[in-house]
């Protein structure tokens, strides 16, 4: 519950919005442009109509088409690449690191696409897909069906796949935890009914919202925002015992609030403190923000001329949102109302209608026409000299709350834990459906990780002489590491980057270096980072370990897909050319070198053109 003075602050604010006084005043607005009339500043021909919502990437944006193909393209209307993909195209197009995608097609074969294009692997999922995936916070998949819902690692191992009642058609969600909420067709007595599942398979509760959902979305920090049918607007989170409760609601019924009644409203998460709400305000957008940590609102405004009903297009971005309806596109910040307005041509024209919007942080309004082309506008130079939104997604720490303490390296004797050794756990991970034996499996293997590398820092630095059972069972620890590529998350390339950089020329950097050839998901550079150190340590000639590093090196560069990969991994490469190594290597380095070079161009299509 509120205090009474915040209830009297939000009164007075939505009777003055209903009211639509002069406080919605815009700022900084520019003179509208019409798109209707107005040349766009490049058009691209595609082989089909757009089917998904085209996404937002690093280097531009990446669409889908009835034609069966993923066009990439830069946001100046420049295609990088395209793909054709086999079987009948699902209308699902999902973003993993930025450049990442997935895919669906014939219903049910899940694709992951490199930021090249190039296919890295497809799985048959044991059900048809009913949404696009949902990627967790160390890059696992989530993908559901009616009844069913499952999640796969980054190599498309499924972890594990468990069925439910009938899901609502709406997304999945996410609670600050990591844990995801799939919302269920069949009411709780008059409520929206829901199941809270852990990143590893279990279900951990079934709950009911106070009434029926209206509208949704996730704020990772915050927790649900949602608005509702019957009235009143707000925040699904979790109190101090990790149990779903709401932390702060916005009711109808409380002295005749003007909130949302299966009006249109929606929330769009703004930042990790706030969220904005969209209401309609008698045929213009009435948007209030509001604090997450107690639901307090704060700045509030009226954008001219956008139908909330008619909603086409949400996106929030670091410094500001865009939203469009049918007829036309504004670009919002909480102080400043609005930056820009866009009058859009008709959505359901007979001439030209389109189907799709994507604002892009370099300033690009992309209008994706049923014509089977796309139209880039410049509106800005850019959206305040910001990037796309990327809040902190956090990670599952919530769930090892028992975590397995430090492995205690000089207390064992004789030999590590089978389970940490035996091929019987590596041989489960490979074939999945561990579920969740993944959380003490994977906090074990960490724990032990964390140890062996204390060990060898403190040797280093002329510590403690005792053996530790790393010493003890040399065998051992290297069958302990070779379970590091085999859970699918980006946890382990931290991990695997940090063994190396601790190992030096010890008796273990070779299955290390190994490791981060079969993990090959480096997305934040740490193993590539971690191999051009171990690289200046290595002996010349070791010609066995040193072919080892060039096939590592070449299996980062592909599987990431991304110049700057390419860059590092030749610079590494290329020192092998010198003649202090022999023949075999430096024959070995040109060979690697030259496939890295390769890698890419035959993704590159002139299919699609630009005019």
């Amino acid at each position: 519950m509120q205090k009474p003075s915040k209830f009297l602050y939000n009164i007075t604010l939505f009777l003055i919005l209903s009211a639509g006084t002069a406080l919605f005043s815009q700022s900084r607005t520019t003179a509208l442009r019409d798109f209707s009339t107005e040349e766009p500043n490049w058009t691209l021909t595609l082989n089909g109509k757009i089917i998904a919502p085209p996404q937002a990437t690093s280097y531009g944006f990446a669409v889908l088409t009835d034609g069966r193909t993923v066009y990439a393209s830069r946001d100046d209307g420049t295609v990088l690449w395209q793909k054709e993909m086999g079987g009948r195209i699902s209308p699902y197009l999902t973003v993993l690191d930025g450049d990442f995608l997935l895919t669906v097609f014939r219903g049910n074969t899940l694709t992951l696409l490199n930021p090249e294009g190039l296919p890295l692997w497809s799985v048959r999922v044991p059900f048809t897909l009913a949404a696009s995936p949902f990627i967790g916070r160390d890059a696992r998949i989530f993908v559901r069906g009616k009844t069913d819902i499952a999640c796969y690692g980054i190599k498309g191992v499924c972890k594990w796949h468990i069925r439910t009642e009938e899901q609502d058609t709406k997304s999945i969600q996410e609670l600050p935890d990591g844990s995801v909420v799939v919302l269920l067709s069949k009411p709780d007595n008059g409520r929206t009914a829901a199941l809270r599942i852990s990143p590893f398979g279990e279900v951990m509760k079934k709950f009911a919202f106070t009434g029926i959902i209206a509208s949704c979305v996730s704020s990772p920090q915050g927790g649900i925002l949602v608005t509702l049918k019957s009235g009143g607007a707000g925040l699904c989170a979790l109190d101090g015992k990790n149990k779903t409760t709401t932390k702060w609601a916005l009711s109808r019924t409380q002295e005749g609030l003007p909130l949302p009644a299966n009006d249109g409203s929606f929330f769009i998460p703004y930042s990790t403190t706030r969220a904005a709400l969209v209401q309609p305000a008698g045929g213009d957008a009435a948007v209030t923000f509001y604090k997450l940590s107690d639901g307090e609102a704060s700045t509030h405004y009226r954008v001219s001329g956008i139908d909330v009903s008619r909603i086409s297009y949400v996106k929030p971005f670091l410094r500001g949102m865009a939203f469009a309806d049918a007829d036309g596109a504004v670009f919002c910040t909480e102080r400043e109302s609005v930056v820009w307005s866009v009058r859009l041509p008709d959505m359901n024209g007979a001439s030209d209608p389109w189907n799709y919007l994507l604002y892009t942080e370099s300033g690009y309004l992309i209008v994706c026409k049923k014509s089977w082309t796309i139209s880039g506008f410049r509106v800005v130079q850019n959206v305040g000299g910001g990037q796309l939104q990327k809040q902190d997604r956090g990670n599952y720490t919530a769930f090892f709350a028992q975590e397995t303490p430090l492995y205690d390296m000089y207390d064992i004797e004789g030999k590590l834990d089978t389970g940490l050794t035996g091929s019987e756990r590596r041989a489960a991970l490979d074939g999945g459906m561990y579920g969740p034996l993944e959380k003490s499996w994977m906090s074990e293997l960490r724990s032990a990780c964390d140890a062996y590398r204390s060990t060898i820092t403190n040797a280093s630095a002329g510590g403690r002489a005792k053996r530790s059972v790393f010493i003890e069972d040399v065998a051992g620890t290297d069958a302990m590491f070779k379970q590091l590529s085999r859970f699918g998350t980006s946890t382990e390339s931290e991990i695997i980057a940090r063994l190396i950089d601790a190992e030096g020329i010890g008796v273990h950097l070779p299955t290390l270096i190994v490791q981060a050839g079969e993990c090959a998901y480096d997305p934040a550079g740490s193993m590539l980072d971690s191999l051009d150190k171990a690289f200046r340590t290595i002996p010349a000639q070791n010609t066995r370990l040193l072919q080892t590093m060039c096939d590592t090196v070449f299996s980062i560069c592909r599987f990431m897909g991304r110049p700057a990969f390419y860059r590092h991994g030749k610079d590494i490469l290329a020192r092998l050319l010198y003649p202090e190594y022999d023949a075999k290597v430096r024959a070995y380095a040109a060979q690697t070198l030259q496939k890295i070079a390769s890698l890419g161009k035959e993704q590159v299509s002139t299919a699609g053109k630009k005019f």
